[in-house]
């Protein structure tokens, strides 16, 4: 009798624990990459939340990107990221890496919906004076790989970002150079016919609150399938880390503290009392 309660409160202990974790794991966000990988190419690595494939991009050899260990430091606030980050280093083509997304985002939904995106990024920039650097650091495609919404840079190095027909360039500032930089995006979709608004702000300190350094606004169409980042052949390298699509703006700018780890915890301590009575 008392081996079958036993049995009976594991059974609930362990239902309860992993109903928790799952809501852990995937509560408000819908794409997580921590590129936790060993170090080499990034290409046809599947992990991570909410992809529909493994990253791809050119066959191009001088194009070299790999999982890299040298961290992208967040603010403080974020947490502490996990494995590493991938490092895109152009040499003189064109570098870029895309992975299609598990869940299609359709740009005219039938009610208004906000999506919010993140990035961790450092780009690292030898040659300044070149020309042709624009670069996209978050860009979400179409099948054909065309551009429906995208954060980077400008030519001349200042930020810039895009939704449909609408690319709104900063008349001021442009992206550091070897500064741990967290990208932080909001997009809201509205019915066919209205406007849908991109705005973006770049963080080096903690995002205490939701504020947005810029806005593009356009009535855009399409479906997004493909998330991908695009590095200009003479912008030399640019660093990513932890990628991110949720629905509130603490999903993307911080990592959660496990709390379902302590209610692991308590489940084995309780399970490892009631064996010893």
């Amino acid at each position: 009798m008392i081996h079958r309660r036993l049995k009976c409160s594991a059974m609930i202990a362990c239902t309860a624990m992993c109903v928790c974790l799952t809501s852990y794991a995937t509560a408000g966000v819908i794409v997580s990459e921590s590129f936790e990988y060993n170090t080499g190419t990034v290409y046809t690595k599947n992990g991570g939340i909410g992809w529909g494939g493994a990253w791809s991009g050119p066959t191009n050899n001088s194009t070299s990107l790999v999982v890299d260990q040298n961290p992208v430091t967040p603010p403080a606030s974020y947490g502490s990221p996990v494995g590493n980050h991938v490092l895109i280093t152009a040499n003189g083509h064109t570098g870029r890496i895309e992975r299609s997304l598990a869940s299609a985002i359709d740009l005219n939904p039938t009610q208004t919906t906000t999506y919010y995106m993140s990035m961790l990024f450092r780009r690292d920039d030898n040659a300044p004076t070149n020309g042709s650097e624009n670069s996209t650091f978050f860009r979400l495609e179409n099948s054909s790989n065309s551009t429906l919404v995208y954060v980077g840079q400008s030519s001349s190095e200042a930020v810039e970002v895009k939704i449909g027909n609408d690319k709104v360039t900063a008349a001021s500032g442009t992206v550091g150079v070897g500064v741990d930089t967290l990208l932080v995006m909001k997009l809201t979709l509205s019915p066919s016919g209205q406007n849908d608004t991109l705005q973006a702000s770049l963080f080096t300190t903690d995002p205490v609150t939701e504020s947005w350094q810029y806005s593009a606004t356009d009535d855009a169409s399409g479906t997004i399938v493909q998330f991908a980042i695009g590095q200009p052949r003479f912008a030399e390298q640019l660093a990513v880390d932890e990628i991110r699509i949720g629905t509130t703006f603490d999903d993307v700018t911080s990592i959660p503290e496990p709390a379902a780890l302590s209610l692991f915890s308590v489940g084995l301590l309780f399970l490892s009392k009631r064996a010893n009575h």
